[in-house]
């Protein structure tokens, strides 16, 4: 796959092998991310770090796993030996974390973030069990997933086309991330491909709604047969789901706040991108 990795191979994340920390290694964890710390500018007030030119803009290194710290992701090297794994944790927990106090602008861009890590929440890969609620698929190619917790709270997981441009070659997700996409075609592709999509208002991004297709034969599809082609194949929506409990597996992101669907309005947490995703 062409990118900018000078043709060399990079070593893939399977977070199915990944180990479960150990529940007090687990709590050492989560206690580091409840005590935020801060991270001075890697660069001079004032100057920008080069940014390659990708479909999203705003931190797209860190939500793809194109950064320079992306190899350190999962190793929770700030909690001690033996540390490495996946951390589990449920929604209400993630989105209790209190931001970095050089990310409290909760609905500002973080220049000096745009391909830095905010240790640990952004360096741990997390796993919980939620419900899906809502998909859409955004302009940038990212499907975001509304995940419920039992308490009713909200937060948001992404997972990325996992195909240059959207994506690196470099990034060591980049497997995952194509896995993830074909699980969540097979498990909401046949619903998708017989409904039919009406446009809202916003006609320049297209986000849809679905509504029942006509009955009987000749009902028009969304999108062309074959169902993970099909769903991949669809513009720009967004659609209510019938609860669907998952395991998912996925990297802490401090997005910012600015309106979207199921964020986590307290500190804009989110799994991005998804590693893995397991339904029940």
């Amino acid at each position: 796959m062409p990118g900018g990795n000078n043709g060399l191979a990079v070593a893939q994340m399977d977070a199915s092998k990944l180990p479960v920390v150990a529940a007090d290694l687990a709590a050492r964890i989560k206690s580091a991310a409840r005590t935020p710390s801060v991270i001075q500018p890697s660069a001079p007030p004032g100057v920008l770090p080069a940014r390659p030119i990708k479909p999203g803009v705003e931190r797209w290194p860190v939500k793809t796993g194109a950064d320079p710290e992306a190899a350190r992701v999962g190793g929770n090297d700030f909690a001690g030996p033996g540390s490495d794994g996946i951390v589990e944790t449920t929604v209400e927990e993630l989105i209790n974390l209190p931001r970095p106090s050089d990310m409290s602008d909760i609905q500002g861009f973080q220049e000096d973030f745009q391909e830095r890590r905010a240790e640990p929440v952004e360096f741990v890969i997390w796993r919980l069990k939620a419900d899906i609620i809502v998909i859409k698929k955004e302009a940038d190619g990212d499907l975001h997933m509304v995940l419920q917790g039992e308490s009713g709270r909200t937060m948001i997981a992404e997972a990325p086309m996992p195909r240059t441009p959207f994506v690196q070659s470099r990034s060591p997700w980049l497997d995952a991330m194509e896995e993830v996409r074909k699980d969540i075609a097979e498990r909401f592709g046949p619903s998708f491909a017989v409904t039919r999509f009406q446009p809202l208002d916003n006609k320049f991004l297209m986000p849809m709604t679905p509504v029942p297709a006509p009955p009987g034969p000749g009902a028009p599809l969304a999108a062309p047969p074959g169902v993970i082609e099909a769903f991949e194949a669809l513009q720009p929506f967004e659609a209510r789901v019938p609860q669907t409990p998952v395991t998912i597996t996925g990297v802490g992101f401090f997005d910012r706040v600015h309106g979207q669907t199921g964020v986590a309005l307290k500190n804009g947490i989110e799994l991005h991108p998804v590693l893995a995703i397991a339904f029940e």
